[in-house]
């Protein structure tokens, strides 16, 4: 799966999820300690809708992702 596709992926789940851009408005509004509504009056959907997308992103690449085989130490053939 490429970039793109995770992308895509990623937004169509977002996009068919309002609970969990609720969630999101809900964490701002807590962080910043505003009222829900007027984080929701602030910030577009589009906006929040971007930040899931690229954080889903990033948890599907580090879910799929394979750690390199460890390469062996070169021993030191010089002589000093």
């Amino acid at each position: 799966m490429n970039l793109g596709e995770l992308r895509r992926t990623a937004l169509f789940q977002t996009n068919n999820d309002e609970e969990e851009l609720e969630e999101e408005y809900k964490k701002i509004a807590s962080g910043y300690n505003v009222d829900l509504e007027k984080v929701k009056e602030s910030i577009p959907v589009s906006g929040i809708t971007e930040d899931v997308v690229m954080r889903k992103a990033v948890e599907l690449i580090k879910a799929n992702a394979v750690k390199p085989a460890k390469k062996e130490a070169k021993k030191d053939t010089t002589k000093g």
